[in-house]
This record gives C-alpha cells, sequence and structure tokens, in this order.
C-alpha cells in the first residue's frame, strides 16, 4: 500500500489520496465538483521493442492529441482529463515517476491535463508478492469497496492498510 496514504475516510473518489506525477500531494482535490475523465495509459506505448514501434508511437501521439483537444474544448465547463500511468498495459511504462514526467514533456510537449503518480489498476502477484491495486483504481471499477454509501465512510485500517466501511 502507497505509504503518503495513511488513514483517511474516503467519502468520494475525490477523497482519495493520490499524488501527481511530480509527486504533489491530494491532486484530486482541484476536481472535486467537475466532470472527470480517468483513464490508464502507457506514455511509452509503441517505444519498447514488443510493438510496431511507428504504428504504436503514432497511435499513442493520435490519443494524446485527441485527449488534449477534449481536455480543452470543456476545461472552462468544468472538465478534466486525468491520466493514470501504469505498468500494467503491457508493460509499457516500466519507469517511475520523475522519468515519465520527463518524457510526457519531451514527446508529448502539447499534453498540459494532469497525470497521477504510476498506480498499479489491478492487483500482482500472491502470498508475500501480493501487491494491491491502488485504492483510485479499485473505486473506478466499481469494486464492493465502493458502496460506502450504504454502510458508511470508507477509511483504511491503520494496523492492516485494508479499506474498510465503517
Amino acid at each position: 500500500m502507497d505509504e503518503h496514504i495513511g488513514f483517511k475516510e474516503i467519502h468520494g473518489v475525490y477523497d482519495i489520496p493520490v499524488r501527481s506525477i511530480r509527486g504533489e500531494e491530494e491532486m484530486l482535490e482541484q476536481f472535486r465538483g467537475k466532470v472527470t475523465l480517468f483513464l490508464p495509459v502507457a506514455t511509452k506505448c509503441g517505444y519498447v521493442a514488443s510493438t510496431d514501434q511507428r504504428m504504436s508511437m503514432q497511435r499513442t501521439h493520435k490519443k494524446f492529441r485527441d485527449l488534449q483537444t477534449l481536455h480543452e474544448e470543456y476545461e472552462e465547463r468544468g472538465f478534466s482529463v486525468v491520466a493514470m500511468p501504469t505498468n500494467q498495459l503491457g508493460e509499457q511504462e516500466p519507469c517511475e515517476d520523475e522519468e515519465i514526467a520527463a518524457f510526457i514533456e519531451s514527446e508529448y510537449p502539447y499534453v498540459t491535463f494532469p497525470f497521477t503518480q504510476k498506480l498499479n489498476i489491478n492487483p500482482t502477484g500472491m502470498g508475500d508478492s501480493f501487491v494491491a491495486e491502488h485504492p483510485l483504481a479499485m473505486y473506478l471499477k466499481g469494486c464492493e469497496i465502493r458502496a460506502f454509501n450504504d454502510y458508511g465512510p470508507l477509511s483504511q485500517d491503520p494496523e492492516t492498510g485494508g479499506w474498510v466501511a465503517g
């Protein structure tokens, strides 16, 4: 579990502790009351040897240009795109946050919509090597834990690190 999350009640998606790609805490707070499109991304899609590089790079640039257009077109009306880098899309985001941020600046200089820290969007491993998905991904996928309105606020158990209702 991410150490920066700590113990916090979660009443909605904007309460989930998430850092920006540059390390700013509580980055989602700025979007409270707005319409937000969260989507997992792999900024290096097409830049790794396992893909048809030319075609994949062109598709990745097109996707980011289209998302930027969407972001710009509706930003003044309270809309934002929020990208969530993950290495769980064909292992095409192998770097850490600082490198990802530098790569975005160099390869996608036209992108102004925000990026979260690199997230696990799915649980991985088993036993001692188990890594849970980030609470933001869990919430967005609508896992049972999201039904907090029926059972009270969501909070993290300080002893186990698990998310519980109540």
